[in-house]
């Protein structure tokens, strides 16, 4: 026969069918559990004789037994199956009577009750199966209800802790514009106090024309000194007479007397405007002079192996340039990425809440395991100043998201650490055979992995994405199995949302708080080191409140 569907046969051909199986299979009485079942057969059987016969597999072959059911042709011996693949005990229902020949009413009466029934069963069934359906979907919708509702709650909280910032940040902005007003003020007294000055030389000028002798003219200047802020604004602004009689008087002294004076109230006159002058350019220079940032990279000195070029101190941030390096363990390059500064770059940080975006790139020197590879902090003073226990966990927790692979130890010792397994806790990686095919380690790059093992590549060889990675990698045992390639390219790419080095404040969720007191003025590590203690890379990020000895 040819290969066909059970819907293609009609219920002629499928009773034609039944009389043919009962006919061929063994139909006898059998016995199980000490209750003997008179004239039936095996399921599985049946199942083997319909998939050879009808060129069907096994479930086309399981459905068109059960329509033979359905039409009652047979049944289960106790009514209380459908028909399967497996050891049930089936009957014809022509041999449910002790005489088969005898066509009679009662046996027609039983085929109806017994399709009936399992009409009842299947309907039954059906019913069943769609009540635990709608639970599960029930289910689903309940749990993704609780998860809306945290995410509005912590956005809620995200939002509180943003308007509190913001109020911060608009009291500390009104403070620096009543500070800016009170030094213009005094700029603006001392530059009146130049042109009264100035004023007064005019003054003296006009005294010595109108022809007045020495003595009254040192009597009047020193007068004037200290009435001038009183005169009217008229004479203030030096409105002086200009008469002939002026010019007349002036005759009476001495030519070189008159010379003398007139150089002075010059001279004062000159001096009066190179202070301002002085003075106007200290305050362009006060506006002008750029802002320096309160962030710098610079090379931990703990890290004397570690060699590059330029200058150790004062490495560059955000400027994209790739900074080559050399260690015993690791050959790369490294770029830095911080948040809110003025020179932030909009590709890495624009619609995303990360503070700093770190990217290192290049080979190992030796063959090391995933699980010897480290990354983390590392500190060479204790910490100060610890929150309460409740504020630990808050941050232990932000740490967990980030790495469950996360090890926190020695918090109250001398050397306290947070290490995490770099290949498990890198927010992005990438392998490649060379750095002609390595991505760009100056922007995001997407994760690529295959390279490792078959284990990192789906059904469709495509590489896995970067948190089933993390999640396959969290496991010890899984880890060790691994290792880096010395002849293969690495890049790592590790980012985070809690700590905002501009500030130096981390973000437990409920509450941020400033940890320059609890580092007692230590930078920030940005760090990789091997299980035997060997450094791939030592950074640190410096702000402008640590200091190098403890506080």
């Amino acid at each position: 026969m040819e290969a066909a569907t059970p819907q293609k046969f009609t219920d002629e051909e499928v009773r034609a069918l039944a009389l043919r199986m009962r006919n061929e299979i063994s139909v006898k009485n059998r016995r199980y559990h000490f209750s003997v079942y008179e004239k039936c057969f095996v399921g599985e059987r049946a199942v083997k004789w319909l998939s050879q016969s009808c060129a069907l597999d096994g479930p086309e072959a399981v459905k068109l037994g059960n329509r033979m059911l359905f039409l009652g042709l047979l049944h289960h011996v106790t009514h209380e199956h459908v028909f399967r693949d497996a050891y049930f005990f089936y009957r014809f229902s022509l041999d449910d009577s002790k005489d088969s020949s005898d066509d009679s009413s009662e046996q027609q009466g039983h085929k109806q009750d017994c399709q009936s029934d399992w009409s009842i069963s299947r309907e039954v069934v059906n019913l069943k199966q769609q009540i635990y359906e709608l639970t599960h979907q029930l289910k689903d919708r309940s749990t993704q209800v609780e998860e809306l509702t945290e995410q509005l709650e912590n956005r809620e909280q995200q939002g509180q802790l943003n308007i509190e910032f913001l109020n911060n940040e608009i009291q500390n902005a009104q403070h620096t514009f009543s500070a800016e007003i009170r030094r213009l003020d005094t700029v603006t007294k001392e530059l009146s106090l130049s042109l009264q000055l100035s004023r007064f030389g005019l003054l003296m000028c006009a005294v010595l024309d109108a022809g007045f002798g020495i003595q009254l003219w040192k009597g009047l200047a020193a007068l004037m000194f200290c009435v001038i802020p009183l005169l009217p604004p008229q004479l203030q602004r030096g409105s002086l007479p200009t008469t002939s009689s002026t010019q007349e008087t002036s005759n009476q002294f001495p030519p070189d007397e008159r010379r003398s004076f007139k150089e002075k109230g010059i001279a004062l006159l000159d001096r009066c405007r190179q202070i301002q002058r002085k003075r106007s350019s200290a305050a362009e220079r006060l506006i002008t002079t750029p802002v320096q940032p309160p962030v710098r990279l610079r090379v931990c000195r703990f890290a004397s192996a570690m060699r590059l070029e330029g200058d150790r101190e004062a490495l560059q941030l955000n400027d994209g340039i790739p900074i080559p390096f050399e260690t015993d363990v690791f050959k790369g390059k490294f770029v830095a990425y911080v948040a809110g500064l003025e020179n932030s770059p909009a590709h890495i940080f624009e619609g995303k809440k990360r503070k700093t975006h770190l990217i290192f790139q290049g080979q190992f020197k030796r063959e090391l395991a995933y699980s010897e590879v480290f990354t983390g902090h590392e500190f060479h003073r204790p910490l100060k100043h610890l929150p309460p226990n409740f504020l630990i966990e808050a941050v232990l927790k932000i740490f967990r998201k980030i790495s469950p692979s996360v090890q926190i130890s020695g918090l109250h010792s001398e050397n306290p650490r947070a290490l995490f397994q770099m290949a498990a806790s890198s927010q992005a990686m990438c392998i490649s055979e060379n750095f002609d095919s390595a991505p760009d380690c100056t922007r995001h790059f997407e994760e690529d992995v295959r390279l490792a093992g078959p284990l990192f590549r789906d059904s469709a060889g495509l590489a896995l994405p970067a948190w089933k990675r993390r999640r396959l990698l969290t496991s010890q045992s899984t880890s060790a199995k691994f290792k880096f390639d010395p002849d293969l390219v690495y890049t790592f790419a590790q980012w985070q949302d809690a700590l905002d080095v501009t500030t130096f404040k981390l973000n437990a969720g409920i509450k941020s708080f400033d940890i320059h007191r609890i580092l007692d003025g230590q930078p920030v590590p940005v760090m990789a080191r091997a299980a035997d203690g060997s450094y791939l890379w030592y950074f640190e990020l410096w702000h402008a409140k640590c200091s190098e000895t403890p506080n």
